[in-house]
């Protein structure tokens, strides 16, 4: 999703991300990630949030799921 100023990892953010990696494959992390945003999309739609929100989590659900296609091939 688009943001205005993108948080940055801490070293504590890419040992959980490390850690993952090691125990799923890329293409599940991925695809768990795109779970992530429709059901931010769900809950901008619950909460009345404008539609470029809600079109935006759902466009990077689109791409990531583009993503896990493309690296299960």
């Amino acid at each position: 999703m688009t943001q205005s100023s993108a948080p940055t990892f801490s070293d504590s953010d890419l040992h959980i991300l490390s850690v993952l990696m090691q125990r799923y494959s890329l293409s599940v992390i991925v695809a768990a990630l795109s779970r992530i945003c429709l059901w931010q999309a769900e809950q901008a739609a619950t909460q009345h949030q404008n539609r470029e929100t809600i079109r935006e989590w759902r466009e990077d659900a689109s791409i990531l799921n583009k993503t896990v296609v493309q690296l299960n091939h």
